[in-house]
């Protein structure tokens, strides 16, 4: 493994456990699948908003969505590509931004992904 990778695999002085997708994607899909608006825009704001670290990973989340940059590319789908990527950024803007102004009277579902 080269030192990149082995530096990659240390954090705050210990070793990282190998990256397992499947337990991660297992994680995800046992979130909540209904979610509240009013919800979605309070736990935006507080996770990227509320301290440093929060905002330094939006941030690069932004960069990596062509926000601070143009997502024009040499060829079409490569631009179609970056704009969807783009779209991603912008909806994550959008629900911190944008509070809601209507009371829900029940959550909108969110269907889980079979990702096997």
């Amino acid at each position: 493994m080269s030192r990149l990778g082995i530096a990659a695999r240390v954090l705050f002085g210990r070793r990282l456990p190998r990256p397992d997708p499947e337990a991660l994607l297992a994680e995800i899909g046992r979130a909540t699948v209904s979610y509240m608006e009013m919800d979605r825009f309070r736990d935006f704001r507080a996770l990227f908003l509320d301290d440093e670290r929060g905002r330094r990973v939006l941030s690069q989340i932004m960069d990596w969505g062509h926000v601070w940059h143009t997502s024009k590319r040499p060829t079409p789908g490569d631009t179609e590509f970056a704009e969807g990527e783009r779209s991603i950024c912008l909806r994550i803007l959008a629900a911190m931004h944008f509070e809601p102004t209507e009371r829900q009277t029940r959550a909108h579902s969110v269907k889980p992904v079979d990702m096997r």
